[in-house]
């Protein structure tokens, strides 16, 4: 059991992603011990914040010392653990009453290697044997020096958004985000729409037409074939019962599309829907802009996207984040969340999902263009990895007829740069979309 492995004076090196030592601490540090946290210049304010994180996870119940050293000279790092050890740890003694360890999983590999010979040659001074360990992102499992057999971790430490994940960053978050979708089986109409490229094709036809229904121009829709406009008659068919169905909400003139006078139709429609987001979408955007403030207990709600933003392009993270919430007890999601953005840096996520300490992050497009989505799939992951880690997995849920493509593309190009990334990176395609819940389902690594 991990808790064998908790030491009195617990080691951390820290590195430019608090989040291992924030995991480390949290399980190998003893209640009322004492953490040294080892930092470099450019990585001081993580320490501030990871300290202020543990005082808080331990109520109050540890000693925290923030220590810097300078990374560029292996040879002081040596004697500064050594140092510190003397001043901070030296009531232990061969006895065995108190334990000491060393997690080196932060840090740059001058600084573990340094800091391991330091810990190892100090403990063999005082006759005691030290715990040391590192923490694999790939497997969530914590490992040791003196044992072959590790502890898997990846749900022993439950972290929030809010009060964890961006917590031990140093961030805050620029607004509440929204724990439950709009419109979710509207969104999930759309999402079988957008699953056949054909109906893909005539539903973004319309939407361009929609938008510019009450514009003197000649709309694209008055060119479809007499086939073409049968087809769209049975998709809108089939999404506006959907959202008259989910919402309640007493059209006062009929959806039903007129296939005959298409232009006046758009005019009719274009002028209902707008009041539908007037008299009733814009309060029942407002209860879900609220139930995430009171759930992260933040005030601000963000900007309102109504109706327009939600049929334009945000429905698909609607979907997403619906889907997710509906496997998050199979995959042991504790938190699903949309519209994430922080203050400090520019941070910005579609979806995320949270196991443990582990974060899924989901990146939301109709786009089919590749270009486009290689782009959108690489910002996603790097953001990603800025929040969440090494841990950290990310999906690109798009419009993709060749998702495999995309997905090996990216990870031929991090590979180059940013170690290997098979694993952590998913890229759901247009014929995911209608049945996205099985394929998430699938890969629970």
């Amino acid at each position: 059991m991990i808790k064998e492995k908790q030491t009195d004076y617990l080691l951390l090196l820290v590195g430019k992603n608090p989040l291992p030592n924030a995991v480390a601490g949290s399980l190998l540090a003893k209640p009322g011990g004492t953490i040294l946290l080892f930092h470099s210049a450019s990585t001081k304010p993580q320490a501030v914040a990871l300290g202020k994180w543990y005082k808080k996870y331990f109520d109050n119940n540890i000693s925290i010392f923030n220590l810097e050293i300078n990374e560029a000279k292996p040879l002081r790092i040596f004697q500064l653990v050594q140092e510190k050890l003397d001043r901070h740890a030296k009531e232990i003694d061969p006895s065995g009453k108190q334990t000491i360890g060393l997690n080196y999983t932060g840090g740059t590999k001058a600084m573990a290697v340094q800091a391991h010979r330091s810990v190892e040659k100090w403990a063999q001074g005082k006759r005691i044997t030290p715990i040391f360990s590192y923490l694999d992102a790939r497997t969530l499992t914590m490992v040791y020096d003196c044992d072959d057999v590790g502890n898997y971790v990846g749900t022993s430490v439950k972290m929030k958004l809010r009060d964890d994940l961006i917590a031990i960053h140093g961030w805050k978050l620029q607004h509440a985000p929204h724990r439950e979708p709009m419109l979710f089986d509207s969104a999930s109409t759309l999402a079988k729409i957008y699953s056949d490229k054909v109906n893909a094709g005539l539903w973004q036809v319309f939407k361009a037409d929609f938008e510019n229904a009450e514009k003197p121009d000649k709309k694209e829709g008055e060119k479809w074939e007499k086939d073409q406009k049968s087809r769209f008659q049975e998709i809108w068919s089939e999404f506006s019962k959907t959202l008259q169905n989910e919402c309640g909400y007493n059209f006062e003139q009929s959806l039903k599309f007129d296939i005959r006078n298409y232009i006046e139709w758009l005019k009719k429609i274009h002028r209902e829907i707008e009041k539908y987001d007037k008299d009733w979408f814009s309060d029942y955007e407002a209860k879900i802009l609220d139930d995430g403030s009171r759930e992260t207990k933040i005030d601000k709600v963000g900007k309102r996207e109504g109706f327009k933003g939600w049929r334009k392009d945000k429905w698909l993270e609607h979907y997403v984040l619906g889907i997710v919430n509906e496997v998050a007890e199979e995959m042991e999601f504790h938190e699903c969340w949309r519209n994430v953005r922080t203050e400090q840096v520019d941070f910005e996520v579609d979806v995320i999902a949270v196991r443990g300490y582990q974060l899924f992050a989901f990146s939301c497009t109709t786009s089919s263009d590749k270009k486009t989505l290689k782009l959108k799939l690489f910002e996603a992951y790097t953001r990603a990895r800025q929040l969440g880690g090494d841990e950290a997995r990310v999906a690109l849920v798009c419009c993709s007829d060749e998702p495999e493509v995309i997905r090996k593309e990216l990870e031929q190009e991090v590979n180059q740069d940013d170690g290997d990334p098979s694993g952590r990176i998913q890229v759901f395609g247009r014929r995911h979309l209608s049945n996205l819940k099985d394929h998430i389902l699938l890969p629970k690594t």
